[in-house]
C-alpha cells in the first residue's frame, strides 16, 4: 500500500481548524469583561470621592487610583499593604501601635482594601504570611470598621471598609 500525498490546501485545513481553536484555549491573559471593569471603576471613584468629603481615605490597595489622578483624594502615604506587611511581619510594635491608634480614632473616612479575614492556615503557599497579616492587620481592621461596598472587576475584588459604630470583635 502506497502513501497517498495529500493536496497542500487539505494538508494546511487540517493543521490550521485545530490551532484556531487551541491556541485561545491556551492564553494565559485574563479574560476581561470591559464594560464590568469600567463600572467597577466608576463604582471606585464614586465611593472614594463621597467618603473623601467627610475625611482622608486610605487606599492600602490599588493606590494607582489616587496616582494617577483618577480619584481626587489626597493620598495617605502610611499604610500600604506592603509597608503594613512588612511592619507586620518583623514584629514593629511602634508602627503597629501607631496603625491601631488610627483605627480606633476613626482617622479615615474609608478604607480601601481587599477582603479581610481571620483565617489562620496550618499550611499552604503563603501560609505565614496569611497569619501574620490575620493576627496583626485584619482582627484590627475588622474590629473598628466594616465592610459597607464590594468592588467585583474581572480580575480584582475590593472593599470599602467605613468606621463601626460600635467597635466589633476586638483582639
Amino acid at each position: 500500500s502506497r502513501l497517498q500525498i495529500r493536496p497542500i490546501p487539505v494538508l494546511l485545513v487540517a493543521v490550521v481548524i485545530p490551532l484556531w481553536f487551541l491556541i485561545p484555549a491556551l492564553s494565559p491573559y485574563p479574560v476581561y469583561n470591559e464594560s464590568r471593569d469600567q463600572a467597577a471603576h466608576q463604582q471606585l471613584v464614586q465611593a472614594v470621592e463621597e467618603a473623601g468629603k467627610t475625611g482622608p481615605v486610605l487606599f492600602m490597595n490599588d493606590r494607582q487610583a489616587v496616582a494617577l489622578g483618577e480619584v481626587h483624594v489626597p493620598l495617605v502615604y502610611d499604610y500600604e499593604v506592603v509597608t503594613l506587611m512588612e511592619m507586620a511581619m518583623s514584629g514593629n510594635r511602634a508602627y503597629l501601635n501607631k496603625f491601631y491608634s488610627d483605627l480606633a480614632n476613626h482617622r479615615f473616612a474609608a478604607i480601601v482594601a481587599t477582603r479581610q479575614n481571620l483565617a489562620i492556615k496550618q499550611e499552604g503557599v503563603f501560609a505565614e504570611e496569611n497569619n501574620v497579616w490575620n493576627t496583626y492587620v485584619s482582627p484590627y481592621i475588622l474590629c473598628y470598621y466594616e465592610s459597607t461596598q464590594t468592588i467585583e472587576a474581572s480580575a480584582s475584588r475590593l472593599e470599602i471598609y467605613t468606621p463601626r459604630t460600635q467597635p466589633g470583635t476586638c483582639p
